[in-house]
């Protein structure tokens, strides 16, 4: 077997930082694309291994870094004047069957002017509120976020993602996401239109709901 660090020159990953992204995104190394490429054989449980190692050195570097930036508040560097921050929750099934939610943040860069954000980074977590706002700190400051000229906040209205924004945000620029939108709108067209096939037709005659990439309805 190749030495897995034969890459490491000049601050480079070696072959440990592949396998150890390869690990997150084809489950735990199923994927023989790296064994193609550069000719090395490495085990499943070695690549679970390394994942598990370097994600675990990312979360105690990036809570230093928030409790760093919470007790020295230090300048915020210039990150792009108009970004977007999002938050979202996601169920996620963890060994012995169970479900817990994952927490996440994305922030990217809306320069462009065409509405797409671009340069994503991201923040997740499996923890309570509060320790998930501490965490974001760092992110945050990093990408230059609280000084930003303007912050969209594109979210699903849950309480908890409110949350985010007051602590960190409170000045960004909240918008509710489409689907929530118009899940929102079915339910007011529910209870003020007496028929469920009146309520379904208003909606696809009101600007902007009935249009799109799926077309919503009232009917089960």
């Amino acid at each position: 077997m190749r030495r897995w660090d034969c890459c490491r020159a000049n601050g480079v990953p070696g072959f440990s930082g592949w396998w150890c992204g390869w690990g997150v995104w084809c489950r735990l190394g199923r994927s023989p694309i790296l064994q193609m490429v550069g000719r090395v054989s490495v085990s499943r449980a070695s690549v679970q291994r390394l994942t598990e190692t370097a994600g675990d050195a990312l979360v105690h570097a990036e809570q230093a870094a928030a409790e760093r930036i919470t007790r020295d508040l230090p300048p915020d560097p210039v990150g792009a004047r108009c970004q977007q921050v999002s938050v979202d929750g996601a169920m996620v099934p963890i060994v012995g069957g169970e479900w817990r939610e994952v927490k996440t943040m994305v922030i990217g860069d809306l320069t462009n002017g065409d509405g797409h954000a671009r340069q994503l980074s991201y923040v997740a977590r499996i923890a309570p509120l509060e320790a998930f706002v501490q965490v974001t700190t760092a992110e945050l400051h990093r990408r230059g976020t609280f000084a930003a000229e303007t912050v969209v906040a594109v979210v699903d209205g849950a309480a908890w993602c409110q949350q985010v924004y007051d602590y960190h945000l409170p000045h960004a620029v909240r918008i509710l996401d489409y689907p929530h939108a118009v899940e929102h709108l079915t339910r007011a067209a529910q209870a003020c239109l007496v028929q469920v096939v009146a309520a379904d037709d208003w909606l696809r005659s009101a600007p902007n709901c009935g249009r799109g990439r799926r077309q919503w309805s009232t009917r089960p």
